[in-house]
């Protein structure tokens, strides 16, 4: 991997919380630390892409299922749900 330099400006309470990492030996310097959050945003990144395809995915499935006849009645699904909650407590009682 090839390093570039870039001059960057932080607010003081990012650079004091940079170098304070760098002081407890966490990272070796406040390049460390910056290269380290960029990299974990990066992976959060991906990893929300992700999630965001895999969900579109899945509601694709459903909507396909839904169109050949699948699936349940929305209501009826929820008055069951209740129902069963509403026994759950009983039983508790």
């Amino acid at each position: 991997m090839a390093i570039e330099t870039l001059e960057i400006a932080l607010p003081a309470e990012l650079l004091a919380f940079a170098e304070s990492l760098k002081c407890e030996e966490t990272f070796e310097s406040v390049d460390e630390v910056i290269v380290e959050a960029l990299s974990r945003l990066q992976s959060s990144m991906r990893d929300q892409q992700y999630d965001t395809e895999r969900l579109r995915e899945e509601i694709q499935k459903g909507i396909d299922s839904a169109d050949r006849g699948g699936g349940v009645n929305g209501l009826e699904f929820m008055d069951a749900l209740i129902n069963r909650a509403k026994a759950r407590q009983e039983f508790k009682a």
